[in-house]
């Protein structure tokens, strides 16, 4: 492709950008919404001072983030090889230098959000800058805290992001949007817009699928709630709904702020599940058990699973549950006279 064309079809993605800083409330479907609304307000009332229960339920998380953080980008590590390579510092045989680097930047990042998101002040392009060196520390090609100098392809996608000469202006744009909120987004729709809105500009050369999905993090912190983890097993729906999202002509923007909001109640059900246990633990049980006692097979709860119909968390090759969110699932679908096979 020409060099013209290439700059033509970039320019396209602008008015598209345009789009996603112009977005209105109401694209969350109201039973998400509420379901949001009910594990908060649940979580709440735990009797604790939120914002240290905000603090130690994502410090005893970090393992957890990071592990879906990476593997959604392609990062192989399993769950207990990230888990050993950030807290206990080991290499893993047959795996990349770059792959442990990816593993022990996230909680890093993560601990600076936690930081910046106590601090009283705007957001600026800067932090954005920051998070990205931060993620891709050691990762030379990645041009750590740097924008992007050239064009930018996405693998799969039709879509173009803008040329790197609008980079600047457009994080400017952003950073301004995500501080003032003007068309009164929710805390969590102005979250999902922040991740959209980061990676259609894609300002990096790589590593913007994670400042993105940090970035989404922070906007949620600085305003009291819990981080989303987009969980690896949703990677194929994540993608398919960013570039079905990103078709300029007709997005489909209802069905990518759906679908982080059902990740982000997987991610609030995961949270939960540790704040009346003595251990993050105690109170989640495998999948199939907690299956067998309301009479549903494996087949059926894995596709329950995997579809984030259910708030369930794999672990390896093992999905876990709450028993009682499982059962709040099933009674659920009761009352709407919907089989639950």
């Amino acid at each position: 492709m020409r060099q013209t064309d290439t700059h033509l079809r970039a320019r396209k993605a602008l008015p598209f950008i345009e789009a996603i800083r112009d977005l209105r409330p109401g694209l969350i479907s109201p039973p998400l919404v509420e379901r949001t609304n009910r594990i908060v307000g649940e979580m709440r009332h735990g009797g604790r001072k939120w914002s240290e229960l905000v603090q130690n339920l994502v410090a005893k998380s970090k393992i957890e983030y990071a592990y879906h953080m990476i593997a959604i980008e392609g990062n192989t590590l399993t769950f207990d090889q990230t888990k050993k390579v950030i807290e206990e510092g080991l290499t893993v045989e047959g795996k990349t230098v770059r792959e442990h680097l990816e593993a022990v930047n996230i909680p890093k990042a993560l601990d600076s959000l936690m930081s910046l998101a106590k601090v009283s002040r705007r957001l600026t392009a800067n932090d954005v800058l920051v998070i990205h060196d931060l993620v891709t520390h050691g990762i030379a090609e990645a041009e750590p805290g740097k924008f992007r100098s050239g064009f930018v392809g996405l693998t799969g996608s039709t879509y173009l992001p803008p040329p790197a000469y609008e980079v600047p202006f457009l994080i400017e744009e952003m950073v301004k949007g995500l501080n003032t909120n003007p068309n009164d987004l929710s805390a969590a729709e102005l979250a999902f817009q922040s991740h959209l809105w980061l990676v259609s500009i894609h300002p990096f050369t790589d590593g913007n699928g994670r400042v993105a999905r940090l970035l989404a993090a922070l906007v949620l912190l600085k305003r009291g709630y819990l981080p989303v983890i987009v969980r690896v097993e949703r990677r194929s729906r994540y993608i398919q709904l960013l570039q079905r999202t990103q078709r300029t002509t007709r997005p489909n923007f209802r069905g990518y702020f759906n679908f982080m909001a059902r990740e982000y109640i997987a991610t609030l059900a995961m949270y939960s599940g540790g704040l009346s246990a003595k251990s993050p633990e105690e109170d989640i049980v495998l999948l199939s058990e907690a299956g067998k006692k309301e009479g549903l097979d494996d087949e059926y709860l894995g596709l329950l699973a995997r579809r984030g119909l259910i708030p369930a968390i794999k672990r390896g090759s093992r999905w876990y549950i709450r028993e009682k969110d499982l059962t709040e699932y099933v009674i659920r679908r009761k009352r709407s006279g919907t089989s639950v096979r």
